[in-house]
């Protein structure tokens, strides 16, 4: 089994957490609005999209009480997708620590799972299994 040393491991943090924060901010558009809506004496984050009919569509995004997700939506605005410097991360990761690239088939499988919201509902995937909390 490879050792990775501990620099390419926080580099694959940081990618890790970039990815995160660049799938919230693709997945609500700057024209909509969060807000926060009591269900079952919980409350909950929502994403109000107009629907360019006089309505709109509302989406789920997590609890509030979430510290994770509340901390992206306080600071939506500030978020940037930056693929440019991600990529330049996984590059790094390929090139200088030799940790294999995934098979172009199974980015595709992993980006319709995010495209689905799999990941936002924290969905986890492993090997030979996927599941949902």
């Amino acid at each position: 089994m490879q050792h990775i040393s501990h620099s390419y491991q926080t580099i694959y943090s940081e990618l890790a957490q970039r990815a995160l924060d660049g799938a919230f901010t693709s997945e609500f558009s700057a024209d909509g609005r969060f807000i926060t809506a009591a269900v079952k004496g919980r409350r909950y984050w929502y994403f109000d999209m107009p629907d360019g009919q006089g309505g709109k569509k509302r989406t789920y995004v997590g609890p509030i009480d979430d510290p994770e997700v509340t901390k992206r939506v306080d600071n939506f605005k500030d978020l940037k997708s930056d693929i440019q410097e991600r990529r330049k991360l996984v590059s790094t990761l390929v090139r200088q620590a030799y940790l294999p690239r995934p098979e172009r088939g199974v980015g595709e499988i992993v980006q319709a799972l995010a495209d689905a919201g799999f990941f936002r509902l924290r969905g986890v995937l492993g090997p030979g299994l996927i599941t949902s909390n």
